[in-house]
C-alpha cells in the first residue's frame, strides 16, 4: 500500500514536469543600449553622434539645465550620417564634420560638442 502511493506521487509529478509549457520557463532577458539605427527609425530629426559605441542625443532640456563645462577635447565629429555607409564612432545626424567633441566636468554621461564657438549638450543613452 505504502509503496503504491509512492509511484502514484511520483507519476504524478512526472506528469506535472512533463506537460509544463514552454511559456513558463523563465528568461533573462539583457538590454542593450540602443543604436543609432534603432533610435532614427523611430524618429529621423534626432540630433545624434556616436561616440565610443555610444550613442548620445541633444536637445534634453534637464541636461541644457545642468550647465555643463568642457573639459577637455576628447575627439571630433568624423562625418555626417550616411545610410549607405552606415553609422559608426564619429558620426553624427546634424553636426558637421570637424566639430569638437568635449569630456565635461562632473558628469560622464554629458558630452559638450563644440561648433564654431557655438556649444551643444549631449546625453549619453545608456540602459542600465
Amino acid at each position: 500500500m505504502k509503496n503504491s502511493m509512492i509511484v502514484a506521487i511520483m507519476f504524478s509529478l512526472v506528469l506535472m514536469l512533463g506537460c509544463q509549457k514552454a511559456d513558463d520557463v523563465v528568461r533573462e532577458e539583457v538590454s542593450a543600449n540602443p543604436t543609432a539605427e534603432e533610435l532614427l527609425k523611430e524618429n529621423r530629426d534626432l540630433d545624434i553622434f556616436q561616440w565610443d559605441g555610444v550613442i548620445y542625443q541633444a536637445d534634453i532640456d534637464w541636461v541644457d539645465a545642468l550647465e555643463p563645462t568642457k573639459k577637455e577635447q576628447i575627439g571630433e565629429i568624423r562625418r555626417t550620417f550616411s545610410e549607405v555607409k552606415g553609422f559608426g564612432n564619429g558620426d553624427a545626424t546634424r553636426l558637421s564634420a570637424g566639430a569638437e567633441i568635449f569630456n565635461v566636468n562632473g558628469r560622464g554621461d554629458v558630452l559638450i560638442v563644440d561648433v564654431g564657438g557655438e556649444t551643444k549638450n549631449y546625453l549619453a543613452l545608456i540602459e542600465g
